[in-house]
């Protein structure tokens, strides 16, 4: 993909989830320690369930979207397209608290919803069937891609009315991040979003004051931060581990092959009793060393990892029996046997968890003190036509930045050739004027030549 459509992507930067999916699940750095060990039944479950999203994607009604033509009217007023004129960009959808939103910010919020979940389903080779349903209720994937675009809306309001009653606004490195993101920005981005770069800004704004927000209540200085010791006893509480492993692999033998799994055991004995009676420092260092060189899925570093996580039956266990420091091996589990070290909780991964559940918790309450209303236009819009609308301009806009990116790289193609050509014209000027110069200084030389000899004749004939 070239670098302007690469640029779409990075409106996807905008924090709409809003410091949510930050807890510790992202400090699973582990392959094997942190898959789920699913029983037979759950892995015919699940493929059965992989079967039939894979069926529903095929059976999806597709309905051709049409190619347009981007015109003025569709450019100033995208949001009208979409809508088929139901409502336009200027128009306000929501109000949050008394305060307006409007259809060119909740539309980015939508077609980043829409441009997200049609990616992803392409990436595994699917087509994203937005009358497929969600639940019991028969919500459909389009209007749940719109009740989200509806939170995020509610959500940015929000954030903007705290930041105001808290007096806070943009730190220097925020304020260089939201310049740094518009000015990548241009308006036929905004378009690819049916948004305007005003809206646009305003919502990577309140996006961003969420994490100032954040760090108000929970950064190094925060009036709510937490101490290592609320931390230590969080960890504590929400079994929050970080350890050291060494798995030595069973999964990839045969299941009646006794004697290799037998090796594989004597082998995780072996290293265990190479590291049973040291401690701190030497055992650390010894275990490094050995995990590096004798761990099946390649990890070298320490594993966090909280109650939340799915790991392979027997690994967490183990964790759970040693204290900080003391090492241990598990029984066979699913992929073998662990050669384990527990270390002592990390605090910056504990507190990146702490600091989301409160974070989250402190939204949702003020979530739910907030009053939203969407205006009738928005309820009512016919949601399928519209997302169709929506994707013929994502692909209009896509097609024309993908035909001036080959322009420009023709036209610089042409400019190379252009310059070689008029360097080898030069190359060969310059030999055809040596080549002239050399005759002429050869005819130069015949003539003088030519005159001495004359001269050399008529001194003789006198002389006689």
């Amino acid at each position: 993909m070239n670098r302007r459509v690469l640029a779409l992507l990075l409106a996807l930067v905008m924090a709409l989830s809003l410091l949510t999916g930050c807890g510790a699940g992202s400090t699973e750095n582990a392959d094997t320690a942190g898959e789920t060990g699913e029983t037979a039944e759950t892995a015919d479950t699940q493929q059965a369930q992989d079967a039939a999203d894979e069926q529903a994607g095929e059976d999806a009604a597709e309905t051709e979207v049409p190619a347009i033509e981007l015109t003025d009217e569709i450019r100033s007023d995208p949001v009208a397209y979409v809508t088929n004129g139901a409502i336009h960009t200027a128009d306000t959808v929501m109000t949050v608290d008394g305060v307006d939103v409007s259809a060119g910010t909740f539309f980015y919020m939508l077609a980043y919803q829409y441009y997200q979940a049609s990616s992803m389903y392409a990436n595994y080779g699917m087509s994203l069937d937005l009358t497929q349903t969600t639940d019991d209720e028969g919500t459909t994937i389009a209007q749940y891609m719109v009740n989200l675009a509806k939170e995020d809306a509610q959500r940015h309001i929000i954030l903007l009315n705290k930041a105001q009653e808290l007096q806070l606004e943009l730190d220097e490195d925020q304020q260089a991040q939201l310049k740094e993101l518009m000015d990548y920005m241009d308006e036929r981005i905004a378009l690819f979003y049916i948004s305007t770069m005003t809206d646009m800004e305003y919502a990577n704004r309140a996006s961003l004051m969420g994490s100032r927000i954040n760090d108000y209540y929970y950064g190094e200085n925060g009036i709510d931060a937490p101490t290592d010791e609320t931390l230590a006893d969080y960890a504590d509480q929400h079994g929050c581990y970080t350890c050291r492993y060494i798995l030595l692999r069973t999964d990839d033998l045969e299941e009646d092959d006794s004697e290799g799994k037998a090796a594989q055991q004597a082998k995780a004995q072996e290293l265990y009793d190479q590291m049973k009676d040291l401690s701190g420092e030497a055992l650390l260092e010894k275990f490094a060393e050995l995990q590096a060189e004798f761990n099946a899925d390649g990890n070298t570093e320490p594993f966090s990892f909280d109650e939340n996580s799915s790991l392979v039956p027997g690994f967490r266990e183990k964790i759970a029996e040693l204290a900080p420091g003391e090492l241990g091996m598990t029984e066979e589990t699913d992929y073998g046997f662990f050669v384990v070290l527990r270390l002592a909780p990390d605090l910056e991964e504990v507190r990146s968890t702490y600091v989301t559940e409160r974070y989250d918790a402190m939204m949702d309450q003020w979530v739910s003190e907030s009053k939203a209303e969407a205006t009738p236009a928005l309820d009512e819009l016919e949601l399928m036509d519209c997302f169709q609308r929506m994707q013929a301009v994502q692909n209009a806009v896509m097609s024309e930045m993908s035909a001036e990116e080959e322009d420009a790289a023709d036209a610089e193609e042409a400019a190379i050739e252009e310059e070689a050509e008029i360097e080898g014209a030069a190359g060969e000027e310059s030999i055809v004027e040596g080549a002239a110069e050399g005759a002429d200084a050869a005819g130069g030389e015949s003539i003088v030549e030519g005159a001495a000899e004359e001269g050399a004749e008529a001194e003789a004939a006198q002389g006689n």
